[in-house]
């Protein structure tokens, strides 16, 4: 009876081994199908972010391309305007030399009712959009 409880024992000890193993295998086919899973979707998610940033890096060429022509546009404007300022002192002084009211020359009515504000608002948002291309650095 002694021996058939000890070969007993080791059965059940043999059984309990199995089982544990079982146990170690199982988790690691349930890690191994939530990896998998895992996977599929990093792999999604990459693939949408690589694309995202190829569109960004798009947008951004195109928003520097018109950043640049903007801020040629902007430096030939502050230059046309400082040459009509001082056109307009000249031609004050020289009107006035002559006794003549300046503000009957047809010039300097134009220069008067020209509207300089889109000078200004192009030149703050010019500052604001480089700013911005700077911070994406891409």
């Amino acid at each position: 009876m002694k021996e058939q409880l000890l070969k007993l024992e080791e059965v059940f000890t043999k059984a309990k081994g199995e089982r544990v193993e079982l146990g170690l295998a199982d988790d690691l086919e349930s890690s191994v199908k939530e990896l998998t899973g895992t996977m599929k979707t990093l792999k999604k998610e990459n693939k949408e972010m690589v694309s995202f940033l190829k569109e960004l890096k798009n947008v951004n060429k195109t928003l520097r391309k018109s950043w640049s022509n903007l801020d040629g546009t902007l430096t030939k404007a502050k230059a046309q305007k400082k040459y009509s300022a001082n056109q307009i002192k000249k031609l004050f002084k020289a009107a006035k030399e002559l006794g003549i009211n300046y503000l009957e020359i047809p010039a300097v009515k134009k220069w008067g009712d020209l509207d300089l504000k889109p000078l200004e608002q192009a030149s703050e948002e010019a500052k604001a959009t480089l700013k911005i291309i700077n911070k994406i650095g891409i």
